[in-house]
């Protein structure tokens, strides 16, 4: 006797930080199962830039970068594309704002309202 296989269906609920809940008839793909997003320095003296990298996005996609206290709103600060590969870099200097304000702060990388996302924090130091 053969068995064939037959293609699984995944229902995946991603919840944002709206509380938004991901449709279940979104497709899963290893591009969007788990992105990441790392932050290089993780300790950044003021003034000075930050690189963001990520991977595991979905390719040539738009993908946005916001800052933001730990559990709280963040603002976008910029907005990346992804290579053919999933991945993308990009060095940025903190704003203004971010900067007045020594401490923990998070960079949030999402696409798609946040309904799929990556977080990474990062410290301001004098």
């Amino acid at each position: 006797m053969y068995f064939h296989a037959l293609p699984a269906v995944l229902v995946v609920a991603a919840v944002s930080l709206a509380g938004a809940v991901m449709p279940a008839d979104e497709p899963v793909t290893r591009a969007t199962a788990h992105p990441t997003v790392a932050v290089s320095p993780t300790t950044v003296p003021r003034g000075h830039a930050i690189t963001v990298t990520g991977a595991g996005w979905r390719p040539r996609a738009n993908v946005a970068l916001l800052i933001g206290p730990p559990r709280s709103e963040a603002t976008r600060v910029a907005t990346v594309r992804t290579t053919s590969r999933g991945t993308f870099r990009r060095t940025l200097t903190p704003p203004a704002w971010v900067q007045a304000h020594r401490g923990r702060w998070v960079l949030l990388a999402c696409r798609r309202d946040c309904r799929i996302k990556a977080v990474k924090s990062f410290r301001i130091v004098d």
